[in-house]
Parts: structure tokens; C-alpha cells; sequence
């Protein structure tokens, strides 16, 4: 299952030749949609998953139905051509040629292809079955969210949840060749992964898949009982062959216990550093070196920490009351409701849409995020659904700012903007975590504006604590995995912090381990807004507007920053007209 692809070898070819030779005859626009029209095409219907997730109908794209298929891991199945070489055939375009919008499609382009140059030669250091992420914890879900609008995707799911055999198995060669290559993944994170899949496995007549399956064959029309039952029987048997699969992954998986030889951060493997370095420009869209990102994320927590103070020695009572803020409401539908109403006066009106919010099912609970957001199909947006995981785990955290995170005005609200700006489909493909969740992040602090709180040091010091949070996770992230430090390192420096539970620390330490860069997008993400922003407000004084603003970054859409900064630049210009 992959979001993007590169282009495809014969592919390659075709359009090496299409620039250079006759279809010089048509124009530079009409070639560059085609290339993108291609490029869109091909990298969709290399799973069914991608495919269905994408497109609700894909034939009124001109995209036929695929033989239904989880995809392949292998690095040599599908013959895809290096970013290097895609690179190649994007260059053979004239730029000057090209309209405004097409332009801004080559320069994302550009700047996704040249940073996944970084990873080339490295492929074996992709951790594909990472405890918090991987495709073994990711799976079920997107399976259990695997939508039914015409009776052949009742049975292309079928076949798809037979599939997870061969699956799996190119999942397990995978590890093992990492095992080989020395870069399989510590104990500590195997022992998680195994926990999270062993959890799916015990679910029994729980299990996700079986539930979720009978809701949306009760949901769809057209069908008999009998023909219903037949399904739920297909269904059932199918079920029986994804929970073989996790158990023989399981068991494969076993017996590469012990075979990792590295208990810390990405730089104690040899192409280690180099492969942080991309993961951090891949994951946040920033132009910054690491140690940069690092040096600006530790003068903000600073800064932040030091406001937080201030307001604390103001009045130390308002200490209790942060730790159990005011809502005036514990109810996610109510909450979305509220902030829908309240973020009025600073965010751009969206279309209205329809959402749901809903429980983690319980055999995810232990290997799921604490909420997140599943982004519709590109014909389908205004269905939306927001997941929150109720596990003991994350009992202690608010639900209110979560609920702007993956909300309103968070991610649901901007990929619904996003939408309605009607951006080309090739736009869709490429993912820029450090722009959404930079957004998303950016919100949740913004959030505590809008909860109705009175007191404005108690908003002041929930917004400093949310940053606070994410910035030192983040500065954690980068001093294990490309500074190198270990868990005596750790165990120094979040003494400063005042933490100094051992359990607390190793629990930290090897979640990062085993999760490298996680907290980057966030952190990153978030800090290039807040400092495109503070530019903002510092030219325009009192012409800026917070509303314009968010506009700007919101008409952009997922980029990388430095195409993002051109936005905000044009939005300054304008203002200060």
C-alpha cells in the first residue's frame, strides 16, 4: 500500500521520448497535464486500498477497476524508476511554458523528488512494521473503513482480506532481509509489535473485522438477506485468513528476536545520520538542517517556558485549574459543534460536511495513536471520520484540543478547505505531513482561544503547555536518533524538566526508538507556521489580519514551506498595499 509511487519504468521511457520528439507538437501545458494525468493514474492503481481510498468512482476518471490487491513490498516488483530518474523526466519540461497553477505542480514536484533523492540506497532502513505506525497496525482499520458504495467493493474486500497471506509474506521477507542487512528493529519495539498483533488475534468474535463488515452490509441497499448472508459468510472465512496471517507474522517475526544490534537512535547504524537527515526533511516540509531545526526548537521551548512561568508566578493557583481545565462539555460531537461556531472570526468559511466520530475498536486500542483523522476520497469529502482511541493509555489527555487537532479548526477543516479550492488530482498524491500536521498542531495550541475560558493566564498557559509538549518531543527525537543519546543522556536531560520516573523515561526512550521522527512533523511543522506568521505580524503591524493569514497558508495547500513562505509573502504584499 503505497500513497505515491514513482514513475514506472515503461513509463519513463514513454516520456523521455514524448518531450524530446513529436509531441513537441503539442504545447508544454497540454504535455504537462498529460504527465501529471499519468503520473496520478499510475500511482493509484497500485493497490485497491490507495485506489478505493482515493477515488470513490474511479471510472468517471477513466480509471478502470483493478484485480483486487494489497500491493507488493518488494523493492523490484513493480518496476519503479528512482526519484533520481524521475527527476530526470520532470527537468525535460520548460518551465517558463507553463501556466501558474502547472508551475506550482512542478515546483512541489521538484522539491518532493529531490528530497527523496536522500533515501536512495537506502531502502532496508525504512521501518515498514514500526509499533505505533506500521502497515501491521495501520491495516485493520483502514480495512474496517473500506467503504461499500457498489456491490463489487463488497466483493473486491473479500478478496483483498484474502490477500493479507501473500501480504504478509512479502512483509516478512522484507524484515528478514533487514535482518540480514543489520538493521532490524531492538526487542523492546519487537516485543510491541508482536503485543499490538497478539491483541488483534485475541479479539476473537470481536474482532473489528466482522463487526465493522455486518454495519456496512446492514447499511447497503439492493442486496437480499440471502445474498447478505452469503457475505457474511465469505467474510467470515476471509477473517479467518488475516488473523492466520498475523499469527504466522508473529511467529516469523519471533525469530528474528535478538538479531538487532542497535538498542538506540538511527545514527548508530553506518548510513544511520544520513538517513535521519532525509526523514526530517521528508516528514516536515522544512528547508532548516537538522541542527538548526534543533537550535530553533530549543530557543521556543525556552521562550515558552519562560512565559509559562511568568503567568504561573502571577497566580500559582491557576496551576489546579490547568490540570483540570473548565470545558463545558465532554461530548466530541458537541465539542466540533462549538469550535465550528467559534473559529468564525479568524479561519475562512468551509462548505459544510458530514462527520462522525468513533471509537477505536478495542483490540487497537494498544498499537493506535490517540485520535486521528481519515481523509476521504477525492469525490467523496464531505464524508469524514475522526477516530478517538479511549485506552487507559491516553486517559490522562484533554479531548477538547484532540478534537481540534483532527477537527475543526484542525485536520478535517483543512483538508475540507483544501477541497473546495478544487486543486488538480495530481496534488492529492504527494503527502506533506510537516504542512498537516504543522497545521493541525499550529490549531491545537490556537484552540484554547476558543473554549469559552475566562481566564486568560489559564488559556495562556494551556497554549504554552501544548507546545511545550510537542517542542521537547520533539528535541527528544533528534538528540537520540542524530545526536546519539542514550538513556542515560535521556535520563539527564529531562531532569531538567523535573522528570525523573525511570519507568517514564525508558517508556519514552524506547517508543522514539522504535517510532524515529514521529514527533517531527508536529513540532517542525507547527514552528515554521508560528515563525511565518510572527514575520507577518511584524511587517503589517496593525494591517495584519489573522483571518487573511490563515487564508494564506490554507489557499497553498500541502507544500513544502518554502512554497508556502511565497503565499504568506504575496498575502504581506497585498496587506500592505
Amino acid at each position: 500500500m503505497k500513497h505515491v509511487r514513482q514513475l514506472a519504468a515503461g513509463m519513463l521511457m514513454v516520456w523521455m521520448l514524448c518531450i524530446l520528439s513529436s509531441c513537441q507538437l503539442k504545447s508544454q501545458e497540454e504535455l504537462f497535464d498529460q504527465y501529471l494525468t499519468d503520473v496520478f493514474k499510475e500511482s493509484v492503481v497500485s493497490d485497491s486500498i490507495t485506489l478505493h481510498f482515493m477515488l470513490k468512482d474511479p471510472e468517471a476518471y477513466g480509471i478502470d477497476r483493478i484485480e483486487p490487491t494489497l500491493g507488493s513490498i518488494s523493492l523490484e516488483a513493480d518496476g519503479e524508476e528512482s526519484a533520481s530518474e524521475s527527476l530526470k523526466i520532470l527537468k525535460k519540461f520548460k518551465y517558463s511554458q507553463l501556466s501558474e497553477e502547472q508551475k506550482m505542480c512542478y515546483s512541489i514536484l521538484e522539491a518532493y523528488l529531490t528530497v527523496e533523492q536522500m533515501a536512495e540506497g537506502m531502502e532496508y532502513y525504512v521501518e515498514i512494521c514500526s509499533p505505533g505506525q506500521g502497515i501491521q497496525a495501520q491495516l485493520p482499520t483502514l480495512l474496517a473503513e473500506y467503504k461499500f458504495y457498489v456491490e463489487e467493493d463488497i466483493q473486491d474486500y473479500v478478496a483483498l482480506l484474502h490477500d493479507t497471506k501473500r501480504y504478509f509474506q512479502e512483509v516478512i521477507a522484507f524484515e528478514q532481509e533487514k535482518s540480514e542487512q543489520g538493521l532490524f528493529m531492538a526487542d523492546f519495539s519487537l516485543d510491541e509489535v508482536i503485543q499490538g498483533c497478539q491483541d488483534f488475534v485475541d479479539a476473537g468474535e470481536d474482532n473489528v473485522l466482522l463487526a465493522t463488515f455486518r454495519e456496512r452490509l446492514d447499511a447497503f441497499d439492493g442486496l437480499s438477506g440471502e445474498q447478505k448472508a452469503i457475505y457474511e459468510e465469505q467474510n467470515v472465512e476471509a477473517v479467518a485468513v488475516v488473523v492466520s496471517a498475523y499469527e504466522t507474522f508473529m511467529e516469523e517475526m519471533e525469530k528474528l528476536r535478538g538479531t538487532g544490534v542497535n538498542d538506540g537512535g538511527l545514527c548508530n547504524f553506518d548510513r544511520g545520520q544520513e538517513y535521519y537527515e532525509y526523514l526530517v526533511a521528508s516528514g516536515t516540509g522544512s528547508s532548516k538542517s537538522v541542527d538548526e531545526i534543533a537550535n530553533a526548537l530549543q530557543k521556543r521551548l525556552i521562550a515558552e517556558s519562560q512565559s509559562m512561568y511568568e503567568y504561573l508566578m502571577m497566580d500559582e493557583s491557576i496551576l489546579d485549574l490547568a490540570d483540570h481545565p473548565p470545558y463545558d462539555t465532554d461530548d466530541p460531537a458537541t465539542m466540533l459543534e462549538e469550535l465550528k461556531e467559534r473559529i468564525a472570526e479568524d479561519f475562512p468559511a468551509i462548505p459544510e460536511v458530514h462527520y462522525e466520530v468513533k471509537e477505536v475498536a478495542e483490540s487497537l486500542q494498544g498499537s493506535t495513536s490517540p485520535a486521528f483523522y481519515l481523509i476521504p476520497a477525492i469525490d467523496n469529502a464531505a464524508e469524514n471520520v475522526i477516530y478517538i482511541n479511549p485506552s487507559e493509555e491516553y486517559a490522562h489527555m484533554d479531548l477538547f484540543p484532540t478534537i481540534a487537532h483532527e477537527g475543526y479548526p484542525g485536520h478535517l477543516y483543512q483538508n475540507v478547505y483544501y477541497n473546495s479550492t478544487n486543486p488538480p488530482l495530481f496534488r492529492h498524491l504527494l503527502s506533506f505531513l510537516g504542512y498537516s500536521e504543522g497545521w493541525a498542531n499550529y490549531v491545537e495550541g490556537l484552540s484554547y482561544e476558543y473554549f469559552g475560558f475566562e481566564n486568560e493566564a489559564l488559556v495562556e498557559i494551556l497554549k504554552c503547555n501544548s507546545y511545550i509538549n510537542i517542542q521537547l518531543s520533539a528535541l527528544l527525537d533528534i538528540g537520540i536518533h542524530y545526536y546519539g543519546w542514550d538513556l542515560e543522556d535521556l535520563q539527564d536531560y529531562l531532569s531538567q524538566f523535573g522528570i525523573e520516573d525511570e519507568d517514564d523515561v525508558r517508556d519514552t526512550f524506547e517508543y522514539i526508538v522504535g517510532n524515529p521522527s514521529a514527533y517531527l512533523s508536529y513540532a517542525v511543522g507547527g514552528m515554521e507556521i508560528l515563525e511565518l506568521r510572527e514575520n507577518a505580524e511584524n511587517e503589517l503591524g496593525d494591517a495584519f489580519s489573522l483571518k487573511d493569514f490563515h487564508k494564506a497558508i490554507l489557499d497553498a495547500g500541502p507544500a513544502p514551506f518554502s512554497i508556502v513562505e511565497e503565499f504568506v509573502d504575496a498575502y504581506i504584499e497585498q496587506a500592505a498595499a
